[in-house]
């Protein structure tokens, strides 16, 4: 989403809004945002205005932030933490990837480009600024993660027994999910689903933790 008008679709799609019902809410002609979506121009007060009826920030939109939204109402799909407050108002975004990219990131150390993203998710709580979302795959996980689900992975914060994690086989091109568990001085990687084969194995070092599971996204 490198040009203006890119933003403006993103935008709106992200925030359900049509082009008459933006130019309604915004008080111009719904001729104006068909302008401002085939040509990416347009003047800074309407820009403030789809940025408030959108909730993506002004910053946004002119590139000078490439992740903020400010949420609007409580039907993000969060699954919030009890008792615990939103840092700020404004929201940073975050990208929802595949696995051979999650895996891609761990090799490569390389910065996620916005566009190489499915879609970028507000997470209102306190991570790393490297944090991305993977959508759960098969059964392995289940009884705490079910397939379909979006969790949020944090690879700056320091794995510790009894968090979930998202690791690289050896020889894989894709990440797992699995629970870390310690005996001793051994460590090792849990399935949640008591029937999946092989459900705890032994962590080694051909085995690479990419990030801790810090939360998830569900719906109902």
């Amino acid at each position: 989403m490198d040009e203006l008008k890119d933003r403006i679709r993103h935008a709106l799609t992200k925030a359900g809004l049509s082009q008459t019902a933006a130019a309604h809410r915004i008080g111009v002609t719904p001729q104006s945002v068909y302008k401002w979506l085939k040509t990416g121009k347009i003047d800074k007060s309407n820009l403030q205005a789809l940025a408030d009826i959108t909730g993506f920030g002004l910053d946004w939109f002119l590139k000078t932030s490439e992740r903020s939204w400010t949420p609007k109402n409580g039907s993000s799909g969060l699954v919030l933490i009890p008792g615990a407050k939103p840092l700020a108002q404004t929201v940073d975004l975050y990208p929802l990837i595949s696995y051979s990219q999650a895996s891609d990131l761990l090799d490569s150390n390389e910065r996620l480009a916005p566009v190489d993203a499915e879609d970028w998710l507000p997470w209102p709580y306190g991570c790393g600024e490297d944090t991305f979302a993977l959508r759960v795959r098969g059964t392995s996980m289940e009884n705490e993660f079910f397939e379909g689900e979006i969790v949020l992975v944090d690879p700056s914060r320091t794995p510790q027994p009894g968090d979930f994690v998202v690791v690289k086989p050896p020889l894989n091109r894709e990440v797992v999910l699995k629970k870390l568990m310690r005996e001793g001085d051994t460590w090792y990687l849990a399935s949640q689903n008591r029937e999946w084969p092989d459900p705890v194995r032994r962590l080694d070092e051909s085995w690479a933790i990419c990030g801790i599971i810090i939360g998830k996204f569900k719906k109902y």
